[in-house]
Parts: structure tokens; sequence; C-alpha cells
């Protein structure tokens, strides 16, 4: 290579690394300007939804009086606001604010004071009062401080983030202005230990019968190991209370808060532990307080709600409540002060056995609002020969037996069939029916229209009817309703026995009937509650609206009217209300227990009777169940307008016959109006009731040779052979079997015979050539003939008969007059008759029968 070529490129070289430095130099003084504003930009961001923040910090002013004037205790009113139904507090436990090293004061334990810091804040002294940076978003409290300010400024921290940032921010500003010995001290006078107990003294008395200020080192442990757990304290979980204890015991080793000697003591001691008193109520324990409760703990939280400051009005109404406890709780003038409506229907030993029984047999009920579905009033207590009645505060599932007979109508109405269906009760040898079982009233009943089965409880028909539907789809129709506790197993029988229905599902599943196929309820956590809480006040005097209405529509408008007309007229209409009601009385197969349920357009109503002793007739329980029932809802339709239903525009009218359900015939004995879906009437005539001609002197089924003086017209019921036994049973006429044997009659009557074809001759139609039957006659008439007929019918007393070939002029003796087109008649016995007219107008016939296959 030339040397100025080299000196060329070494030049450039030089160039290139002369250059370079320059040029990285001011790309990273861009990148450091660029860095610069992003870090500027994010603290002006910070700075700025810091002070944003700031602007929605609660202020920590009052902080110290939220301990000084604790909140009234939370209370559940009637729906009316007047009468305080319970109050959450033990009235006989007076918990004392204590102190920490006070001289001269009541001061904690001090053993509980050295084992509640390591066991709950093991930094509890040195840290700033908010967790460390690790815990910064977490909107959990972590510490003492956070705890305090998440008790007194819950509604104010929001969620999320926001809530952690708020949280930790206040931890360390109160930990700064009051001091750790006030912070220790506000929290263990205020901390939650479950069982309504708020405070390290309530808890001792609660648990321990003592107080707090002489509790022993395992004692302080078990406090320790509450207040991380309020819920396995040792009444809510007896069971778990040791495994709770000894946990604790190894959290306290593992943070070296104990000596070798303080570890031995613990492990191996035994707790006595008290049960507490029973809360401040005003009226018995029942289902609609508790599911009140029940609510606003899922709402607020427990301990939120115990700690006090709600006001919680719940839906009972008060008076209705009263009258139901008057009737179920015995007391010396019961008859004077809660009497039992229709009593004039019972004689004065029934009266009194029915009082006998409410007031110490088992019993549960649910009165609801149709329109709103709120509870107004319940009840539900148990009793055995042994013990004495309690009551609950939950619903006791019970087997519903017929009472859930109205859903296999719905599912029967869905398939088609109607009110006027016809159904056959026959209890016989092969029916769905146990052993023994029997009818209410002793009686088996043949065909029966749909509305009767179910109304009279004749389970027979009602068992086939649910085994022609399938029970797996019916009972998962009705749990769209809220029967959900029915068997899959046996699921045939579950009318009989079986299964587990309380008197709020049953009292809930019937409103869609009464509500035009919508029943009103509230969601929960993806899940729909009858409603129990009208409305609820918090500490501030905000109004929560704890549950709102949801209407959910069940079924059409249609099927819910048929099922209030089945279960609502007729023999039902005005039975046991003086006012339109739908009504259900249910029997379990063998048991005494009964049910009455039942609703008009602004009342559902469920109550259950069950048996105490053997001694108590079914007559009496059941009659017992039904003045509950009508006596309850009397008094719930106190001040309401007597109101029905409207007729659906989808609902026709049509007459029918009892008890087939279809047009009506000749025969027709009775007739009724009945209620269809639009499209679903009947268009067939009835055929159970049929006029048959019979000759009246040997009551045989007539042909058409009895003479005509001797026929009647005699109504039978047309049995299908299955259903033969219960006729013979119930000497039920049945239609004659064989047929008049009266042939045609000499003198007359002989001068005209047919001779072909023979008598009863059997034509095949797919014999080859039979086509016709040749028609021969022979006749003897003395005069002159004026026209002649042939005609047929079907059968041996034809109803109708086909005019044929007609004719004159006949030769005397033998001859073809015509015949008769086999190919054309439907198999069966037919009758062929010759009619003759002489000139001076006398009459003569012949008959022939013949079959053609």
């Amino acid at each position: 290579m030339k040397t100025s070529k080299i000196i060329g490129i070494r030049y450039h070289r030089q160039n290139l690394h002369g250059k370079s430095p320059g040029r990285f130099r001011g790309l990273w003084k861009v990148t450091a300007i660029a860095f610069s504003l992003c870090f500027i930009g994010v603290v002006v961001s910070l700075s700025i939804g810091f002070a944003v923040l700031s602007q929605k910090l609660p202020s920590i002013e009052n902080f110290a009086a939220s301990f000084e004037s604790p909140n009234n205790p939370t209370v559940i009113y009637d729906r009316e606001g007047i009468h305080p139904l319970l109050s959450l507090q033990y009235p006989d436990i007076q918990a004392e604010h204590l102190s920490i090293d006070e001289p001269g004061g009541k001061n904690f334990s001090s053993d509980f004071i050295r084992i509640v810091i390591p066991s709950r804040d093991p930094d509890f002294w040195n840290h700033s009062g908010s967790a460390g940076w690790k815990y910064f978003l977490n909107p959990d409290p972590v510490t003492i401080a956070e705890d305090l300010v998440e008790d007194v400024f819950d509604d104010q921290l929001g969620t999320g983030i926001q809530k952690a940032i708020f949280m930790r921010i206040l931890a360390r500003e109160i930990t700064e202005i009051y001091g750790r010995k006030a912070i220790l001290t506000w929290y263990l006078n205020s901390a939650y230990f479950g069982q309504l107990s708020f405070g390290a003294d309530a808890a001792a008395k609660i648990y321990l019968n003592k107080s707090a200020t002489s509790l022993t080192l395992p004692e302080s442990v078990l406090l320790c190991a509450i207040l991380k757990a309020p819920a396995l304290n040792p009444i809510d979980s007896k069971g778990a209370v040791k495994d709770s204890y000894l946990s604790e015991v190894e959290t306290l080793i593992r943070r070296n808060a104990l000596t070798d000697e303080e570890i031995e003591i613990l492990r191996s001691i035994n707790f006595i532990i008290f049960e507490p008193p029973e809360k401040k109520y005003e009226v018995q324990d029942n289902p609609i307080i508790q599911k009140s409760l029940s609510a606003a703990y899922e709402k607020f939280g427990q301990e939120k709600v115990e700690r006090g400051g709600f006001s919680i009005f719940s839906t009972l109404d008060y008076k209705l409540q009263k009258v139901l406890e008057c009737l179920t709780i015995a007391n010396q003038d019961q008859d004077k002060q809660c009497p039992l409506a229709d009593s004039t229907s019972l004689n004065e030993s029934q009266y009194q056995e029915i009082q006998k029984v409410l007031s110490g047999n088992p019993v549960s009920v649910t009165v609801m609002d149709v329109k709103t579905g709120q509870l107004l009033a319940a009840i539900d207590t148990d009793s055995s020969i042994s013990s004495n009645r309690t009551f609950h505060n939950v619903f006791t599932p019970h087997e519903p037996g017929s009472s859930l007979t109205p859903w296999i109508a719905l599912a029967a109405l869905n398939m088609g069939y109607s009110a006027s269906s016809m159904l056959w009760d026959l209890i016989d040898p092969g029916s769905p029916v146990p052993p023994g079982y029997q009818n209410p009233d002793r009686k088996i009943h043949g065909p029966v229209r749909l509305r009767t089965a179910m109304t009279q409880d004749l389970l027979d028909p009602v068992a086939e009817l649910l085994s022609a539907l399938r029970p797996e789809k019916v009972w998962n129709l009705a749990e769209k309703f809220g029967l959900n506790e029915l068997p899959v197993g046996n699921a045939d029988q579950v009318i009989f026995s079986g299964g587990a229905v309380t008197t709020e599902s049953l009292a809930a599943a019937l409103i869609p009937f009464a509500n035009e196929g919508n029943l009103t309820q509230t969601q929960s956590n993806q899940t729909t509650k009858n409603i129990s809480v009208l409305f609820v006040n918090d500490k501030n005097g905000k109004r929560i609206d704890l549950q709102p209405a949801l209407s959910i529509p069940l079924l059409d408008k249609g099927l819910a009217y048929l099922i209030y007309h089945i279960f609502g007229e007729e023999e039902q209409a005005f039975a046991y209300l003086d006012r339109p009601a739908a009504t259900k009385i249910g029997r379990i197969y063998g048991e005494k227990n009964t049910w009455m349920a039942g609703f008009t357009p602004q009342i559902s109503t469920a109550v259950w009777v069950g048996e105490k002793q053997e001694t108590d007739s079914a007559e009496i329980v059941s009659l017992s169940a039904i003045h509950l029932w009508q006596t309850i809802m009397e008094t719930a339709h106190t001040g309401k307008p007597v109101i029905g239903w409207e007729i659906p525009e989808n609902i026709s009218h049509q007459i029918v016959c009892v008890p087939s359900g279809l047009l009506p015939g000749d025969a027709c004995p009775e007739t009724a109006s009945e209620v269809f879906l639009s499209g679903n009437e009947p268009s067939q005539t009835d055929n159970l009731f049929v006029n048959v001609p019979i000759n009246r002197d040997n009551q045989l089924l007539a042909t058409s040779l009895t003479p005509p003086q001797n026929v009647i017209r005699k109504t039978f019921m047309n049995i299908p052979a299955f259903a033969k036994n219960w006729a013979e049973i119930n000497k039920v006429e049945l239609i004659p079997n064989e047929y008049d044997p009266v042939g045609q009659t000499d003198g007359e009557d002989a001068v005209l015979s047919i001779l072909s074809p023979q008598p009863y001759a059997i034509f095949r139609k797919a014999d080859a050539g039979t086509t016709k039957a040749d028609i021969i006659i022979e006749h003897h008439i003395p005069e002159e003939i004026l026209f002649y007929q042939i005609a047929h019918g079907n059968g041996f007393f034809p109803e109708r008969w086909i005019e044929g070939f007609v004719g004159n002029g006949l030769q005397t003796g033998s001859q073809n007059i015509g015949s008769l087109d086999i190919q054309v008649l439907d198999p069966g016995l037919y009758d062929i008759r010759i009619s003759v007219i002489t000139k001076s107008q006398r009459f003569y016939q012949a008959h022939t029968f013949i079959t053609i296959q």
C-alpha cells in the first residue's frame, strides 16, 4: 500500500477517536436532564396527590373523646320504631375502664400487659405507630394504633390504597400526639373479644367471671388468643379454645416472651369457662330478630355492629307478633286475651285441647307481606315429653308432606293439563302410595278432577301424576321458588314423607301465586333472601337502605291465577277466611304433624304444628294448625280492604262435565264452570258417562231387534278395565256386557227376511275379490210394494243409519235387490236393514248382522 494512503487512513481514524468523547458527553447530558425532569414531575405529582389526600384526611381533634363516651348499644326495633326488640348488651356485665400502672387506680394486671404487647404488636414501644414500608399499601391494620384508627374513622378512610395511606398517617399522628401509653390503654379498654365483649375487663368477666385487674398469666394468654380470633371464644367455639390457646403459647415462645418455667405452666393449664347471661330483649327470641341482626352483621361486620351505635328497624309487626306469642305461650287468661278465630265451630273440649296443643306442642309460623316480601311475624318452638318448650331464633325445617302439591299442580299445568283434567283415585295394589295409606276422608273416589285431588289431599292420583311428570323435574321447578331441601333419592315419595321445608320457605314460595307470578326479595352475596330489615340508622343518624327490594318474576300471570283458583275457589272458597284466599292443608304419612298454609293478595302465612305426645289426636293437631292460621290471618288483615285477584287476559272460562273435564254431552250428570289458559280448553265431548239403550225388561243391551217399546236409554259410567275393581267395591253399575237375545218375531215380520248375507257373516277386506256383499231377500207380502230401502249402521243398535239403494216393484219370492260396498266401510260390526212400505202404507223390516275385518 502506498505511504500516502496509509497516512490518510490513520488520519481518518484519529479524527474519529477525537470526536467520540464529545458525542457521548452530550448524550449523557440529555439523559440527565430528562431524568431530572421526570423526577421533578413525580415529586410534583406526589406532592399534589398528597395535598389532595391531606384535604380528605379525617381530623384527630376529637379522637380521645371517642373512647371517653362509647356508643350506645345497637338496638333492633319493630317496624314502627317504637318497641325495642333486642339490645346488644349484657346488662348484668358492668365492665370497668382500667389503666396501665396508674398509682392508686384500677390497673390491668401486670401479666396481661406483659403478654399482650408481644402477642399483638411486638415492636409497639419502638415504632412510630404505623407498620413499616412493606405494609404501606396494605389496607388491613397491622399495629395497635392502626386498629384504633380503623375503629374510630372506618367510614372516613375509604378503601384500598387510600385507606392504607390514611390509616398509617393517622396512626403516626395519634401516637405522636397522645403517646403510646394512652394508645395502649384505649386499645385494651375497647378491643373486641367476641360475645359482645369490648375491652379486656368485659372479656374477663364474661369468659372467666373475674376482673382484668387480677388476670393470671394463663388467663392473659387465653384473652390474647381470643383477641386475635374473637370467633374462637370459649362460648362460640368450645372445641377450638384449647388449640387456639396452645397456638398463642407457641407464638409467645417464638417471640421470647416467656421463661422456661412459664412455658411448662402454660402448657399444662386447664380453664373453667363461665356461660354469659342472656342478652337483654323485650320480646321472645324469634327468627326475624336473628335475620335482622345477621343482615347487619353481613353489611357492616359483626364487631362494628356489636360495638354499638346502630338502630336497626326490622320488618316485624309488633301487634301481630304479640298475638302470635299469646296464642302459642300458655297463660291463665289465654282464651280471653287471644281467642281463636271461628271458635263457634268448636265444642268446649276441642277448644281447650287446641289451646293446650298450641301452648305446649312444637309450633312454627311465618307471616309475610305478599307485595313487599317482608317478614311480618314469626315464631319457632320445639318441645319434647321430658323437657320444657324452647323458643328458637332460626326456622326449623320439617317434612313438607302434601303441602308441596301446589308445585305438582303447577308442573302439570305447564305440561298441558288443566284444573279439570281427570285423574283416577283407586288405591289398589299397584298404587304408588305407601302401604296402609288412606285418604283424609277414608274414601276412595274413583275419577276426580285435578283440582279435587289437590285440595282434598287425594294422594294416590297426585302420586300417579307426579310419576308421569317425573319427580326430579317437578322438584327442580319447586327449587326456583326457594324450596331447596327436597331429596334427590325417593323423590316420588316426598309428598308422603322425607325432605325438609321451613315455614319461612313455604310462606315465601306461595307468594308468586298470590302476586301475579312475582316474588319480592333482597339480594346479598349473589343469593336472594326474604326481607327482614326496613332500614338502619348508623351512629351518626345516617339512614341506610340495608335490604333493597328486588322483584323476581317466576311464572306467567295466568298460571299464577290458575293455582290460586285451584286452591281458592269452588269448595275452597271462603272455607277458612271471610275473604278470597287460597289454602292448603299439608299432611305427613304416618305422622300427626300438620301444615296449614295459604295466601290472600296481601298476606302469605305458613303454619306447622307438631305432635308432642302419642295422646295428641291427629284431628286436634290438624284443627290447631287450621285455627292458628285463621286467627293470625284475620289479625294480619285488620284494617285491610277485602280484595281478590283480577282475571288475566290469557284466562278463559268453559262449562265442562264433572269429573271428566270435557265438554258436556247428553249423558253428563253434572257440569261446572272451569278456568283454562286460553287455547287449552277442551274440544272433546265427555265420554266418561254414556247413554246406553237397554231392554227395560231384562236390563240387557238393546239391539235393533229389540221391540222399540221395550228400549230405554240408561246413563252409565264408562269404567275402564283398570278401574273395574273400584267400581265393584263401590257398587257402581257397569254397562251390561250381554245383548238382548230377543230376535225377530213370527207373524207379519216373517213375510220379509234376508237370505244373504247370512247372520254374523264375516267379510275380510284383504281377501281377493271381496269388494261387495250381495243382498238377497225373500218376501211373501200379500199386497203391492210401493218401495223398499237398504240401509246399514254400526253396532247392534245403530245411533245413525246410512241409507242406501231405494227401489220399487219387488216380486214375491227371493231376489237380489242390491249390494253393500265392503271396501268403503271400517272394520267392525254392522247392522243391515231392509225396509218395505206397501201401497196400503204398511211397514215391514228385516235385519241381519255382518262383521267386517
